[in-house]
């Protein structure tokens, strides 16, 4: 067990002094050329910035969501202009300005990952977690860095959500039950702006909270506590859209509810939803070496790096000692075989996009896998082989 020491910290902070290089990079290119004028989602943004005060908003970005009446909705809620607004307004409420608050979104989003990769795995976990951010930076490419794009702004605090039931599901030895309530209270309001964000998290998070939850109230005798706690932060994550509900018909949950409950398009072709899992959960997959390297075009590459990732977690979870990690990899495969069941429920037309949760839970998984057999078996049978030869 591993807690942060004020090294890991240090570390911490400079690592996300590295890994914000090419976001600002990003930025200042961007600013430093002609001016910027936001166009059809992009501009959708920015109204709901401008009238933020005026209009608070009660939903999130529009999408291609209808009802069974084609009637317009958006994805299920306003977080992401909130936690965009503070930036957005002390740089004067521009479009350059807009561009800052995106950044500046990820950076607090990246700061919260690797301090908490500090606390649990110290400075090399923070090395590795560094990495791992970088490596999905630039699969992502510069436009994910600025873009107020409501798909981009759930991606990385997805990261914080997971890293924060780390804590939950495989508490440290001075962990409180106290302790894990507020860390699964912080993952229901993280967890609850990737849904808000982007209607295409809701059941990885929904499965991820509840089933951490369940480990949580299993091992406590405070269970009134956890489930007030729960409630509350759900209440208050979730007070604008039902807010929007009460205010119209239709309401946005509403035509949420008919939209996904009765999809007026076909749902993909199994052979396609196959291709797709074996694509993303993939060793070598778009996570490592971004979207446009199409994995997929090539059946032999893309089913060695599906089963070499698949092998990879098995070999990990047989091999590792260490309850922490076990239990962890539980959680995060428990989540990937969530995330492949929602893939052969996708209707009308695929973008990779919206399952890019996935770059996430491989990223970590092979994270974890690199920890949970250094402290296993791989570990001592390597010390008895230099044992053998000395």
């Amino acid at each position: 067990m591993t807690f942060r020491s004020p090294k890991s910290t240090r570390d911490a902070l400079f690592v996300a002094l590295l890994v914000a290089v090419p976001l600002l990079a990003a930025l200042i290119v961007l600013l430093g050329g002609e001016r910027w004028f936001p166009c059809g989602d992009m501009a959708q943004a920015e109204l709901h910035m401008r009238g933020f005060l005026s209009h608070p908003p009660l939903v999130g970005a529009a999408g291609r969501i209808v009802d069974d009446n084609g009637f317009q909705g958006s994805h299920p809620g306003p977080s992401l202009w909130v936690l965009m607004y503070p930036v957005y307004a002390i740089g004067g409420r521009t479009s350059a300005s807009l561009l800052a608050a995106v950044v500046s979104v990820h950076l607090v989003a990246i700061v919260s990952t690797l301090l908490l990769a500090a606390r649990r795995w110290g400075s090399v976990g923070v090395w590795l977690t560094g990495l791992l951010v970088i490596v999905l930076l630039r699969s992502s490419g510069s436009d994910f860095m600025v873009e107020p794009w409501n798909v981009w702004m759930a991606f990385i605090p997805f990261l914080v959500m997971m890293l924060l039931l780390f804590d939950v599901v495989a508490p440290l030895e001075a962990d409180s039950h106290r302790f894990r309530t507020f860390r699964w209270v912080l993952a229901i309001m993280v967890g609850s702006h990737c849904v808000q964000s982007h209607a295409g998290y809701l059941l990885i998070v929904v499965v991820a909270l509840i089933g951490s939850g369940i480990v949580l109230l299993c091992e406590t005798d405070r269970r009134r506590r956890v489930v007030v706690s729960g409630g509350v932060a759900t209440a208050l994550m979730w007070s604008a859209p039902l807010v929007d509900q009460l205010r119209r018909v239709p309401g946005n949950l509403t035509i949420l509810r008919e939209h996904f409950g009765s999809p007026a398009e076909p749902y993909i072709p199994l052979s396609a939803a196959v291709r797709i899992v074996t694509t993303q959960f993939n060793l070598f997959g778009p996570w490592l070496i971004g979207p446009e390297a199409h994995v997929s075009s090539n059946d032999v590459v893309r089913w060695f790096g599906f089963f070499a990732m698949v092998g990879l977690v098995l070999f990990a979870l047989r091999s590792s000692r260490d309850r922490e990690h076990r239990r962890i990899l539980l959680l995060v495969n428990g989540v990937v075989l969530v995330a492949m069941l929602s893939v052969f429920r996708i209707f009308g037309p695929y973008y990779e996009y919206t399952v890019r949760f996935f770059w996430i839970l491989v990223g970590l998984d092979v994270i974890i896998c690199i920890r949970a057999l250094s402290r296993g078996k791989l570990r001592t049978e390597i010390v008895q082989i230099g044992r053998a030869h000395v």
